[in-house]
Order: structure tokens, then C-alpha cells, then sequence
């Protein structure tokens, strides 16, 4: 009878555990919650809650994005869909073009951001950020992870793997951008403290002990150059290999 190898069993179960709470924390994004999560989270939550005013994630969002670009977490594709730097409508001008790839764990998510740009002809992904991602034909000159790091399980540290598997995907000069909500002590009001707590509490969130410089870290890691500023209770960073 093989020896019983305690290590290996428990690395099985928390790979288990661990899978839960992914599938835990996209489990709201379906239909019911879709055709409110826009409304809520970017004209009531950014603005009252988390002190961070929608304008500044648009305007974040059009500084770093390119022609090649992957939306990993894709949502409700809100900020893609308000992007007006490009438009595939006009066949004539091929700089205006967007070859626009969609990326998220819920089919759900994918399938109604995949509808919100299909005038993009998006490529829809479903995939588990913290594996590598799949043999694709290009790689990206931007990539965007708008409000998806906070609500991935593990510390920084851990979360870190996705960013080395973005990476991976990237053009050399390609530029990973995005924002994320810190922990409850970066909380500016009690509504955010209590969400934050209510959130964590039930899997939707997994941000507790998130912080800025944790973020800088995992970002220094894996670039060469990296910014990242604080709004209210919202972090917005940028990384890249070459100079921002």
C-alpha cells in the first residue's frame, strides 16, 4: 500500500477550495443582475460608494488601449463599448480598426458583452484567468483588467500568477492596464466599509487585505515600469516594459 502523502492531499484540497471560490464569485453575473450591473456599479456605486467618478476608468481606459487589444474580465463591456477611439464600421482607414478579444470565466458575462460589441466581430474566450491562457494566433498590444483582481480569491501574491499569464500573451512593447478596488483600509466612507465586508462575506469579492503597494509589487515583478494612483477606494494602474 503507497504511503499516504499528507502534503499532496492538502494541495489537492485547497486547489478544490480554491476553484469554489472562483465559480463563487462569478456566479452573480447572469441575467437578473446583467441588465442592472451597469447602472448600479458605475452611476451609484463609483460616484457615492467607492469615490471614484466613472469618467476617470473612461478616460483611463482610452489613454492605454490599442488596436490589438484583449478585455480579460470582460463584464458587461461597458467601458470597451464607450471606447471611441476606433470604429470598425469604416472598412477604408485599417488604423481605426479593432481586433478586439473578450476574455471571462462566466459564459454569461461573455455572452452579453460579446452581444453589447458585436460590432467590433469580438472574439469571446471563456477561461480561468489563473491558468495559462490557450495558444492564440497574435499577441496583444494592450490589456485590460477593469474591476476583476479584487474580486479574484488569494493575496496579491497569488494574484499575481495572472498577471505573469497576461503577460505571456503580451507584444513586447504591450501595455496591461486596468483598476481594481482595495481593501477596507483604503474604505474613504462607512458604505464602502460595510459593501466591502458584506462582499468578502459572501464570495463576491476577495479583496479584505488588498493594497496599493501590494499591487505595485506584483506589478514591479513582472514589468519594467509600472503607475498606479488612488481615487477614493479605486486603484488604476498601468505596467508595461516600455516607458509609460
Amino acid at each position: 500500500m503507497p504511503a499516504f502523502d499528507v502534503s499532496e492531499h492538502d494541495a489537492i484540497k485547497q486547489s478544490v477550495q480554491f476553484e469554489k471560490e472562483i465559480k463563487r464569485a462569478v456566479r452573480p453575473y447572469v441575467l437578473p443582475t446583467l441588465l442592472l450591473y451597469d447602472a448600479g456599479v458605475y452611476r451609484i456605486w463609483n460616484p457615492y460608494i467607492w469615490e471614484c467618478p466613472t469618467s476617470s476608468l473612461q478616460e483611463h481606459f482610452d489613454r492605454y488601449v490599442r488596436s490589438i487589444h484583449l478585455e480579460a474580465g470582460c463584464g458587461t463591456g461597458y467601458l470597451p463599448d464607450r471606447c471611441r477611439r476606433f470604429d470598425n464600421r469604416s472598412a477604408g482607414d485599417l488604423h481605426k480598426q479593432w481586433m478586439l478579444t473578450l476574455l471571462d470565466y462566466s459564459p454569461g458575462s461573455l455572452a452579453w458583452a460579446g452581444r453589447k460589441l458585436r460590432r467590433y466581430q469580438p472574439h469571446l474566450i471563456r477561461h480561468n484567468l489563473f491558468h495559462p491562457l490557450p495558444h492564440l494566433s497574435h499577441r496583444f498590444e494592450s490589456i485590460c483588467l477593469n474591476y476583476v483582481l479584487h474580486c479574484l480569491p488569494g493575496s496579491f501574491a497569488q494574484k499575481e500568477k495572472v498577471i505573469a499569464n497576461l503577460k505571456a500573451v503580451m507584444t513586447p512593447e504591450g501595455v496591461l492596464f486596468g483598476s481594481t478596488i482595495l481593501g477596507t483600509d483604503a474604505a474613504k466612507n462607512n458604505g464602502a466599509g460595510a459593501i466591502l465586508k458584506l462582499y468578502n462575506f459572501i464570495g463576491s469579492f476577495h479583496n479584505t487585505h488588498d493594497t496599493a503597494e501590494d499591487l505595485a509589487v506584483a506589478l514591479s515583478n513582472n514589468f519594467q515600469y509600472h503607475a498606479c494612483r488612488v481615487i477614493g477606494s479605486v486603484a488604476l494602474f498601468a505596467a508595461s516594459d516600455r516607458k509609460l
